[in-house]
């Protein structure tokens, strides 16, 4: 419980610090948006999930979860960005006809702050806020 009054008074926090700045910022000196791909590796405790798993008749899921994705953000130099991403994996086992899955995604919508920068890069400071469905 404590935690997420500490996150959610970060998120307040950060949140003003992005709503004051553009009061700050004056006349943007550059445009600028771009993206990407983007890869992960997930290494997932799966030893009690397998124990069911193998219970039931399945078998075991084996390896690492590899993420996929990608993100992009946009904005003004000095001011605010705006932008999002999101990546997706997932294992599958199969033993027969039967087949089990573990998938994971998460995404969200970024929003941030150019500190400065040129027309060749950009130094910026923000948030990725979203959700993590498991499945």
């Amino acid at each position: 419980m404590k935690r997420r009054w500490i996150v959610r008074a970060a998120t307040l926090a950060l949140l003003g610090v992005l709503a004051a700045a553009p009061a700050l910022a004056g006349e943007a000196e550059y445009v600028f948006g771009g993206g990407g791909p983007g890869f992960g590796l997930f290494m997932p405790e799966l030893d009690e999930i397998n124990k069911v798993l193998i219970d039931a008749g399945y078998a075991p899921l084996v390896g690492d979860v590899f993420f996929i994705g990608g993100s992009g953000r946009g904005g003004t130099i000095p001011g605010m960005t705006y932008g999002g991403g999101g990546w997706g994996a997932w294992i599958t086992s199969r033993n027969g006809s039967l087949h089990a899955e573990y998938g994971l995604g998460l995404g969200g919508f970024d929003l941030g702050y150019a500190v400065g920068g040129s027309e060749r890069s950009v130094l910026t400071v923000g948030a990725l806020m979203g959700a993590v469905p498991v499945a």
